[in-house]
């Protein structure tokens, strides 16, 4: 359809301005944790809930750098995921 068209072209077009260290991460990211996508418009959505959840890190690191907070945060298997399917992750491992 045109509307889904349209927004694979936004995605698209946000992808290609991006941050080059956040694509490097997002490569790396990929590779260390073995991670495959059905579709492009599966990994835009995927790469952005990384960029997000990066940018979480990057923030509440820079906490820790000024002492605000006792710990840092740093990037694992599920940043990729939306803090709904975190949970739910965690919820079915304890099963």
């Amino acid at each position: 359809t045109m509307e889904l068209l349209i927004l694979t072209l936004i995605i698209a077009a946000s992808l290609a301005s991006n941050d080059p260290s956040v694509e490097e991460q997002w490569k790396s990211f990929k590779t260390d944790f073995k991670k495959a996508y059905k579709s492009s418009n599966e990994e835009a959505i995927r790469y952005r809930n990384f960029e997000k959840n990066l940018n979480k890190i990057n923030d509440h690191n820079e906490q820790y750098r000024k002492g605000l907070v006792s710990y840092t945060l740093g990037v694992n298997q599920f940043a990729d995921l939306t803090p709904e399917e975190i949970a739910a992750n965690i919820n079915q491992s304890q099963l």
